[in-house]
């Protein structure tokens, strides 16, 4: 009976030992040549087998070392890798470096230093094939062959994984998030470095990119640029440039199969070569942007595209800057309405597109021009424009020109049904706001003088609206008769000559109020006073 009960006594010691808590964190150093994988989760400390607790660990990779294989911080099958480092220092790694790898499990909060090396393989911050969160990668003053990925997720999501890169080549993609689910609140920030492929904050084959950015500054990127790619809907993403060279597309957001929304672009100095995208995909593209601060625009700016269907409120916003090929708010192969292009200042080459559609409708567009910007001598500006002249669809109603700049020359004006006109202060009354230097036909075109900064005008007084070398044809349908008040509480009252100018259009001060006068007593001769009108 006694040596029974001993034996269910050893029975049960043993099965403790065998379900026994998993062994504490570990941390490992290599400062000499390392032939095979090494794992931050060695129990023993030599990095040679993963039996620790796949958290917490840390691998150093130092002095000079070369390791022979992969190196990890922390490695699981099935459970989860958290809070796991790598740093290497001044030393080469043979193949891949990973923060926290997981397989089954979920990769989290691990990170990846690496200063002064050469990495021959890819790097990820975190890698699972479910969830990969918060993951980072760090690299500086460094060289990297092959890839580099904040998180990389197979078949799950990827959320707020980030790669810093300070100084340094690298040879393949960047990415701060990969996923075939979502990728969202993934980041890239490059400062001082060549990078030899694509860059993409976030990128999701199969679910949806949304809050993902990179940011690019004193570098020079020879492909693509994009702060979120998806195959599902792209959100909300954003690329920055700052004194860099890009070589290659830009897109804030793009869509393969889905709609794009609220994506970003910020240019602030540098040189790009290849086209520039607010927003691109194939379903509808509305309210991305392009900011445009300074810098040298070498090929096409648009706030948004659509391959396959709307492109409506994106827009492209210039400050300053040389740009030498058209600039379009919004495009598409459908219908391209409520688009907007904003020139504040810096010297356009080529046309100016409000909206620009294959075949489809371009409405509803606006262009508005203020500060000293310069065009291009063959600039033509446009409301809208179709490619295809066949069929019904429409790219002239309401499409707007908004004028506060007055002295601007371009080429050509084309596809506004309103014209606006606010008149800047200091205003010079002996040439025209807008010259074009080419003919224009205002048929079915409204004019209008919309605000004014300019107090120097009497009744009587007229300024040159348009001008045009070769000749203004048709007649507005919306004679200019409208009452502005200002921020005084006087009124002004403009008309537009009798008949139209060979060369100009010209517009007249015929009544000025003070502010004390009612607009509809002067028009029925009731009120007691004028303070200035032109037949007195």
């Amino acid at each position: 009976m006694k040596m029974k009960k001993f034996f269910w006594l050893l029975l049960i010691f043993a099965a403790c030992m065998f379900t026994a808590a998993p062994s504490e964190a570990a941390i490992v150093t290599i400062s000499q040549y390392y032939n095979g994988n090494v794992y931050g989760n060695s129990i023993d400390g030599s990095g040679t087998n993963p039996d620790a607790v796949p958290g917490n660990n840390t691998l150093n990779v130092t002095s000079g070392s070369i390791v022979a294989g992969h190196a990890y911080g922390g490695y699981s099958f099935d459970d989860a890798a958290e809070n796991n480092s790598v740093n290497i220092i001044n030393s080469v790694v043979e193949l891949d470096i990973t923060g926290g790898y997981s397989y089954n499990g979920v990769a989290e909060n691990n990170s990846v230093d690496i200063r002064g090396c050469m990495a021959k393989k890819d790097v990820y911050g975190g890698w699972s094939y479910n969830a990969a969160t918060n993951n980072r990668v760090t690299i500086s003053n460094s060289t990297v062959n092959m890839e580099v990925r904040g998180g990389y997720s197979y078949n799950g999501t990827t959320t707020g994984n980030a790669v810093v890169i300070s100084g340094g080549m690298m040879s393949m993609d960047i990415c701060g998030g990969v996923s075939n689910g979502a990728a969202g609140h993934n980041s890239v920030i490059i400062s001082g470095s060549t990078v030899s492929r694509d860059t993409y904050g976030g990128l999701s084959y199969n679910g949806a990119a949304e809050n993902n950015s990179v940011i690019i500054s004193d570098s020079t990127a020879n492909l693509n640029v994009i702060g979120g790619w998806s195959k599902e809907a792209a959100t909300n993403n954003s690329v920055t440039i700052s004194n860099s060279t890009v070589n290659m597309e830009i897109r804030g957001g793009f869509s393969y199969d889905s709609t794009v929304t609220g994506n970003s672009v910020i240019i602030n100095s540098g040189t790009t070569k290849s086209n520039i995208y607010g927003g691109y995909g194939s379903g509808m593209t509305g309210d991305n942007s392009v900011v445009i601060n300074d810098g040298t625009i070498n090929r096409d700016v648009y706030g948004g595209l659509s391959n396959n269907s709307a492109a409506t409120g994106n827009s492209v916003t210039i400050n300053d800057g040389t740009l030498n090929w058209n600039i379009i708010g919004g495009y598409s192969n459908g219908s391209a309405d409520n688009n907007s292009v904003i020139i504040n200042g810096g010297a356009m080459n080529m046309n100016v597109y409000g909206g620009f559609s294959y075949d489809g409708t371009a409405m509803n567009n606006t262009v508005t021009i203020s500060g000293d910007p310069t065009f291009g001598e063959n600039t033509t500006l446009y409301g809208g424009f179709r490619i295809l002249s066949g069929g019904s669809a429409d790219a002239f109603t309401g499409n707007t020109l908004n004028l506060h700049s007055d002295k601007v020359t371009v080429a050509g004006l084309k596809s506004f049904q309103y014209l606006n006109f606010f008149l800047p202060s200091g205003l010079p009354t002996d040439r025209a706001m807008l010259a074009v230097t080419g003919s224009i036909d205002l048929s079915g075109t409204g004019i209008d003088i919309a605000g004014i900064e300019f107090a120097g005008f009497k009744p009587g007084d007229s300024i040159k609206l348009i001008s045009s070398a070769a000749g203004i044809t048709g007649t507005p349908v919306i004679p200019l008769n409208t009452d502005i008040v200002t921020s005084s509480g006087s009124t002004w009252r403009f008309s537009l000559s009798p008949e139209l100018s060979p060369e100009y259009l010209i517009a007249t001060l015929s009544l000025l109020l003070t502010n004390e006068l009612d607009i509809d007593e002067v028009i029925s001769g009731d009120a007691e006073e004028v303070l200035y009108d032109k037949d007195k």
